[in-house]
């Protein structure tokens, strides 16, 4: 935890471990997540995908990197607003694909 001094005295302290279908472990599984001191998220690809021919990996992995990327813009909107940077995450994924998603963010 920071010093009141320093303007950040909630952060989240944490560690990810993805733990793939023993299937799937080849290629990292099918989910993916993202975190910083004051966000996490996590994607479950829909497996279902595959028998299109479609990699669902894919489209969780893109989803968590452009997720992160926004997050460390610095934009404010997306502390307070989590669903925000879901949305705005999801219209830049250019993947075909979907996942289930879930974001928390910790106001500092």
């Amino acid at each position: 935890m920071s010093s009141p001094d320093s303007g950040s005295i909630n952060v989240l302290r944490a560690g990810l471990y993805i733990n793939p279908h023993y299937a799937k472990r080849h290629k990292g599984g099918e989910d993916a997540a993202c975190m910083n001191e004051n966000m996490i998220s996590v994607a479950d690809g829909v497996g279902g995908w595959a028998e299109s021919g479609i990699d669902p990996a894919i489209y969780s992995k893109n989803l968590c990197k452009l997720i992160d990327e926004l997050y460390s813009s610095g934009d404010d909107r997306y502390i307070y607003s989590p669903k925000e940077l879901l949305v705005d995450a999801v219209k830049m994924n250019q993947e075909v694909g979907s996942c289930t998603c879930v974001i928390l963010t910790l106001d500092k």
